[in-house]
């Protein structure tokens, strides 16, 4: 709602609307009354947002629509029904009001309105619109019925319009009121201001002049920035006539690249009123040159109400110039520079502080000084406080740390600006890093105590052979003090000491910078000791010394001489030792090989020295003797044993053992290998005899002595049901008996022989599967040709046959078969025999009692250079498959 100048009040939106809201509320009401149909009722009054209720009074039962629910924020079916249950939701103060209204409407048959409060559940309060009437029957009320609305906004809304129509009404008072007496005052001012008129036009003629000729450029302009004054010095000061720059923008005076800053302060300006705003920005003249203005800005409105902004410009070029050649010296200065506020806050931090404590300025300004050692606080306040006072000057020695946590030892000039009233306003420090001198002074001093407590003597020798300085162990072993050494010449202590040589050898000295001589010492006691002297020649402030380390070696002299003794003992005792020893060098070459080893492999020594084992190894050794030999110069192993064979100078081949292990030698840089050998080929022949030996036991006799007692075991069954059974089992034992002895009696000739019997292969396999069928069993099957026969030989027919006897042992004992069978074919370029049966099988890769059967039989395949294979699966039963090659048959 507003009040015109005629008196007149417009209705404001919100009254509008609610009048709007009224008008459908009533149609609503009146078509609920007037229309005979219910449901064209309840959309009526839907749409008008309004509830209806019924109350029957002989039940009690009051009935409210979903809209009432609603109304009194209550969720769908959840009223409780009942009258009470309705004056629980009315507001308290007002349930008076209402049962009042309630009463005389069910008294006279009246209906009635009333507008009340109701609480719902979440705690809110709302306004309500009732209204309710009287229900007739036979002239009898027989209860009520009625509409609710919600008209909280309507209440909320006349309020505030009743708010308003106050207010307005207070200030058509006062504003009359006021009109009356600014009609007075106008009065008298006029006459006022007409006498003032001639003064401010003389005072406005003398602003003009100071405005214009004041040594600082005045600018007013639009908030667009359009130049509507410039005084005469500030348009001067850029080359032009104020009427050259009044109307036109004032980006004209500006670099393009600044308009957008500008236009930017300028709008901060506008959108900040009566404030004051400073910058710096580069003008351009009219002439293109450029200069440096700080500006002052603040927008205002003329008495017209008319929104301008006024700038008052200083040039700063000078003074930026002057600034900036400081802050490029205080930043590229080599000394590092901290400056801080009166509240200890850094304003600045040049590169060389970034440099020495490792903060960028980024990371420090406007904070307090990060380089305080924890647990140093109060000392570095205090220290602030007393230069803020005044009683400290520079430089002042202090530890401070870097950002890593290192500490530096640094010298602090402090220099305090204070203002009128002597306040600290502003504080510089200039540092120097003094952390390497004093870490070079501590390893002075350390260095110092380390030669004046080294165990070997130090002398200083000037150029004339004069001493200058001896450590302590140089007085000690000398027998003198330090002061007494210090009178002396290096001829009091040398006796091999020639002046005449002195010159030349300090010349010697100067050219090589270091000598390492031996000489010999004389104690003050009289006693003559051999040294060791590391003389090194010095250039310090342009004068000549020579510092030497001098170490007495008695006890190495008398360990050398002992040395060279044991080294010839040594040596007899490698030349004469009844092995072979060699060194070897990490290129695995010869350095030395006694006599034993020259015999052992025919060579001379001379022919050895230089030249790695390869000379004399067996080419297929070679591989796994390098791997050893590298393992140990790698670190890998400490020593090492092999046995290899060697291919001696006249081409025999000879197995020998090799225990290698390391050595050093003084006159040998580098670890070095000693490997003692020996010549173990008739042992290793002694070993092959005797398994091969073990072999032929197993396999032959004790396999045979197994069927004998097979035999034995199958008379001894059928020795009462069968006699003659029996009598034949045991006819067939004598027979392997007698067979046996004569096996045996081959065994001892072929023992003191060491030759191969001769033997009849088919007749033995035949006789060897006929002795294992006893008991009644299958015989076992036998598939020979006899063509194949033919082309085996003695020696391999021995091996095949032993294969064969523990083969048919091993399914006998062990497999339960039932069919057991033995073929020798021919197979492509090979003789085979396969040995089978359908026993019970076996897992191969399981894990079996110890024994010697598979072993045996593939040792022997091997031994005539055949193929063994077994093929064997849990209830398959067993094949053993030997492959013979034909070549060379």
């Amino acid at each position: 709602m507003s009040l015109h100048e005629n008196g007149t009040i417009d209705e404001s939106t919100e009254l509008k609307t609610l009048r709007r809201q009224l008008a459908d509320l009533q149609q609503a009401l009146d078509e609920a009354i007037h229309t005979k149909d219910d449901a064209r009722a309840r959309r009526a009054l839907r749409a008008a947002q309004v509830g209806t209720w019924e109350w029957e009074t002989d039940t009690g039962r009051v009935v409210w629509s979903p809209e009432v629910e609603q109304i009194y924020g209550l969720g769908p079916g959840t009223f409780g029904g009942t009258y009470e249950a309705f004056l629980e939701r009315v507001y308290p103060p007002d349930r008076d009001q209402v049962e009042r209204a309630v009463a005389a409407a069910l008294a006279t048959g009246q209906p009635y309105y009333i507008e009340h409060r109701v609480t719902w559940p979440d705690g809110s309060i709302r306004w309500l619109a009732a209204r309710g009437r009287a229900i007739l029957a036979a002239g009898e009320v027989t209860g009520m019925a009625g509409t609710v609305e919600d008209i909280t906004d309507l209440k909320l809304t006349t309020s505030k319009l009743d708010q308003r129509l106050s207010l307005l009404q207070e200030q058509m008072q006062e504003r009359a009121a006021k009109l009356q007496d600014a009609m007075e005052a106008f009065e008298r001012e006029l006459h006022q201001r007409q006498r003032v008129e001639s003064a401010f036009r003389e005072t406005e003629r003398r602003y003009q002049w100071l405005y214009d000729n004041n040594p600082s450029m005045y600018f007013t302009l639009s908030p667009e920035g359009i130049v509507e004054s410039v005084n005469d010095f500030g348009a001067s000061q850029l080359g032009y006539r104020p009427e050259e720059l009044v109307g036109r923008s004032v980006l004209a005076v500006f670099e393009a690249s600044n308009h957008d800053a500008v236009l930017h302060q300028l709008a901060h300006c506008v959108n900040h009123l009566s404030i004051t705003h400073e910058w710096e920005l580069q003008k351009v003249r009219k002439d293109g040159s450029r200069l440096w203005v700080h500006e002052r800005a603040r927008a205002v409105k003329d008495p017209d109400g008319r929104l301008m902004i006024l700038v008052v410009c200083e040039d700063v070029t000078e003074h930026r110039q002057a600034t900036h050649l400081l802050s490029t010296l205080v930043r590229e200065c080599a000394l590092p520079i901290v400056s801080l506020d009166a509240e200890a806050r850094v304003t600045s931090w040049n590169q060389a502080a970034t440099r020495l404590f490792g903060w960028s300025e980024e990371e420090v300004l406007g904070k307090e000084l990060p380089y305080v050692p924890p647990g140093e606080e109060a000392n570095a306040d205090a220290l602030w406080q007393q230069g803020r006072e005044g009683l400290i000057s520079g430089p002042i020695e202090l530890r401070r740390c870097r950002k890593d946590g290192t500490l530096l030892d640094l010298l602090l000039w402090p220099v305090l600006a204070h203002d009128d009233e002597g306040r600290t306003v502003t504080a510089v420090g200039l540092f120097v890093d003094q952390s390497e001198l004093k870490r070079a002074e501590a390893k002075l001093r350390f260095m110092q105590t380390v030669v004046d407590r080294a165990a070997d003597m130090a002398l200083w020798v000037a150029p004339d052979a004069r001493l200058l300085y001896a450590n302590d162990a140089a007085c000690r072993r000398l027998g003198y003090s330090r002061g007494q050494l210090l009178t002396m010449r290096v001829s009091d202590i040398d006796p091999d000491y020639q002046p005449a040589s002195w010159p030349s050898h300090w010349e010697e000295l100067r050219q090589a910078g270091q000598l390492r001589f031996e000489t010999r010492h004389r104690a003050s006691s009289g006693e003559i000791y051999p040294v060791e002297i590391v003389a090194n020649h010095i250039v310090f402030d342009g004068q000549e010394y020579a510092f030497s380390f001098t170490r007495d070696i008695s006890d190495r002299k008398q360990a050398e001489a002992a040395l060279r003794a044991s080294e010839l003992t040594l040596q007899r005792f490698v030349e004469e030792a009844p092995i072979g020893l060699v060194i070897l060098d990490n290129q695995r070459r010869l350095l030395s090989a006694n006599k034993a080893f020259c015999e052992l492999t025919g060579y001379d020594e001379q022919d050895l020295i230089g030249r790695t084992y390869e000379l004399y190894t067996h080419p297929d050794d070679l591989p796994r003797n390098r791997m050893l030999t590298d393992d140990f110069y790698r670190g890998v192993r400490a020593e090492y044993t092999i046995e290899k064979r060697y291919v001696r100078k006249s081409g025999d081949i000879i197995w020998v053992s090799v225990k290698a292990t390391g050595i050093e030698l003084p006159s040998h840089p580098g670890p070095l290998l000693l490997a003692a050998v020996q010549d173990i080929t008739e042992r290793r022949r002694v070993a092959e005899e005797r398994e091969r030996f073990s072999q032929d036991l197993h396999d032959n006799i004790l396999q045979s002595l197994y069927a004998v007692g097979m035999q034995l075991e199958a008379s001894k069954l059928s020795f009462g049901r069968a006699p003659r059974k029996s009598k034949a089992y045991t006819v067939l034992a004598i027979e392997h008996l007698n067979r046996l002895v004569v096996e045996v009696r081959q065994f001892i000739a072929l023992l003191r022989q060491e030759t191969v019997p001769t033997l009849d292969f088919g007749q033995a396999l035949r006789q060897l599967a006929a002795s294992f069928s006893p008991g009644g069993e299958t015989e076992t099957e036998l598939d020979i040709k006899d063509a194949v026969i033919a082309m085996i030989t003695a020696e391999q027919g021995e091996q095949l046959l032993n294969i064969a006897r523990e083969a048919l042992s091993n399914s006998m004992r062990h497999a339960r078969a039932e069919h057991r069978w033995v073929r020798l074919t021919r197979v492509g370029a090979a003789i085979r025999m396969q040995i089978c049966d359908d026993g019970i099988g076996f897992d191969p890769k399981r894990k079996r009692k110890p024994g010697h059967g598979l072993a045996n039989m593939a040792a022997r395949a091997k031994r005539i250079h055949a193929r063994f294979s077994l093929k064997t699966r849990p209830g398959q039963g067993v094949s053993i498959t030997v492959d013979l090659p034909m070549e060379g048959l």
